[in-house]
């Protein structure tokens, strides 16, 4: 296990990236690499999922170990570029001791002249939001500044003391000169996606029990993008969608919410739509706002908008990359709908995306009863 004591990230980070860093990009592996499944990478601690977007980015080796997953991919884009990125149970100093310690190893790794930022002479340390810091930093080659080494470090905390740091680096030449490189984006655990810690399987049991990957997204966002969907689930569109037939329940109305549903994996997956819930995450017990029951709603009615032919619900199985489009109508009290959509398993609920815009940012749409 990790212990909270320590005042530095722990050793086996430190001789897993540094072997990476000095070794520079890695060729192929024909040995399984720990969480790796196609583009796919499910962190077999801490459940948070990676996808490489081909033929940008190959994974060139990953390691889980005393509760540290780190993973290292490469691309050939330009001059070539390294991404690491690690996680592990934070110990009392958040995403700003994450992001020190990041620097710390870059300084130990290029010690041919002290670290510079990409344009001051000190290392730019910037706090992006509570739970998230990045650095900027430059690791100077003394005999072609084109080949300086501009590292972006950005570390973020996530439920249950999850730290994810992520460190990027690539040439000053390749910056200066724009080389177009797709921007990777780990996704948290429990975040618009079904990842979860598999410490003692490589692979979810294939065509067996249909446990792969699957995320949760706007309608029309390519799942395979490799970064964090914009615009997942919501429920901003109230009219353009055929309302159910028969009227709801008295004093209530009907309230519709969409989106995709994509499965990532290599192996197919099962999703019950009838636990896609609305609810209140994250709202401490006796103290709910207006729209936030005690119980989560589950849908009253479904209709899949698009996917693969035979797909049927509520309980739908994707096979790999099978996409299937679905709207989902509740039945709600008028005024303020509950903020969250919510995907309940059996054992946790993953957050599949906001009732209302731009993930949190807008207001919510109310209920309107007696149409």
């Amino acid at each position: 296990m990790v212990t909270h004591a320590r005042r530095c990230l722990p050793i086996a980070i430190v001789l897993a990236l540094l072997t990476a860093l000095t070794t520079g990009p890695a060729a192929a592996q024909t040995d399984a690499m720990p969480g790796v499944r196609g583009p796919l990478y499910e962190s077999p601690t801490y459940g948070w999922i990676l996808i490489a977007t081909e033929p940008d980015w190959r994974f060139a080796g990953t390691s889980s170990a005393d509760g540290v997953d780190t993973v290292h991919l490469v691309s050939s884009a330009g001059d070539g570029a390294d991404d690491y990125y690690v996680s592990y149970l934070d110990d009392g100093r958040g995403a700003e001791g994450c992001a020190h310690d990041l620097v710390d190893l870059l300084a130990q790794t290029y010690d041919a002249a002290p670290l510079q930022g990409w344009s001051d002479s000190a290392v730019e340390y910037i706090q992006q939001e509570p739970d998230r810091y990045s650095a900027r930093a430059r690791a100077p080659n003394p005999n072609d500044p084109g080949l300086d080494i501009l590292a972006y470090i950005d570390c973020r905390a996530g439920k249950e003391g999850v730290l994810i740091g992520d460190a990027l680096l690539r040439t000053a030449r390749d910056l200066d000169n724009m080389v177009d490189l797709t921007l990777l984006s780990p996704m948290l655990p429990g975040e618009g996606h079904t990842g979860r810690p598999r410490p003692s399987a490589a692979t979810p049991t294939a065509g067996v029990s249909g446990d792969g990957v699957v995320r949760f997204l706007a309608r029309g966002f390519p799942p395979l993008s490799g970064g964090e969907a914009p615009f997942p689930f919501s429920c901003i569109d109230q009219d353009s969608f055929t309302r159910p037939a028969e009227a709801p329940p008295p004093d209530r109305g009907w309230y519709a919410c969409d989106g995709e549903i994509a499965n990532v994996d290599v192996v197919p997956a099962t999703i019950d739509l009838s636990r896609i819930v609305l609810g209140c995450a994250d709202v401490p017990p006796g103290d709910l706002p207006p729209g936030c029951a005690d119980d989560l709603t589950p849908p009253s009615h479904y209709e899949l908008l698009s996917g693969p032919e035979g797909v049927a619900g509520p309980v739908v199985t994707l096979q790999p990359g099978d996409v299937v489009e679905v709207v989902l109508w509740y039945a709600l009290p008028g005024g303020d709908p509950p903020a969250d959509i919510l995907y309940q398993e059996p054992d946790r609920l993953v957050h599949v995306g906001p009732t209302f815009f731009s993930a949190g940012s807008g207001a919510r749409i109310p209920v309107r009863v007696g149409r």
